[in-house]
């Protein structure tokens, strides 16, 4: 889904993808944003040195660049199915781990108007780690 997100996201230029860095962490947000915050940075930090440029500092590019989980969460549910039926275009289903005792992420969700009745739900409670 990574780079289902790139080619959606990105520009397509004599048959190469064209991303900015902004795309890239955008992708990694939607794909890795479920780690902690030093693992997230070094997996960030790893896909951006192949295309910064020397120089380049990896965590000014993400602190211009992160979003907060609720903007990444926000943004992933809104996509929709388009007419477009390319397998580029197919939005995929979402995960949203709360691992709270008293589904407080999920109620912070609804209470932001994030979730609402549009979204279908399967939970899942008492999982081993």
């Amino acid at each position: 889904h990574l780079l289902k997100h790139l080619r959606r996201n990105g520009t397509l230029a004599d048959g190469t993808i064209c991303i900015s860095q902004e795309i890239l962490i955008h992708a990694l947000e939607r794909n890795f944003n479920g780690v902690n915050g030093e693992k997230f940075s070094n997996i960030c930090g790893f896909f951006l040195s192949g295309i910064l440029k020397d120089g380049v500092d990896i965590k000014e590019s993400l602190s211009a660049h992160c979003r907060h989980p609720m903007h990444v969460i926000q943004n992933s549910l809104c996509e929709r199915y388009n007419s477009d039926t390319s397998r580029y275009n197919l939005p995929r289903y979402k995960m949203i781990i709360d691992d709270t005792n008293d589904d407080s992420v999920m109620r912070l969700l609804r209470m932001s108007g994030i979730l609402d009745s549009s979204h279908a739900f399967f939970m899942l409670s008492g999982l081993q780690d």
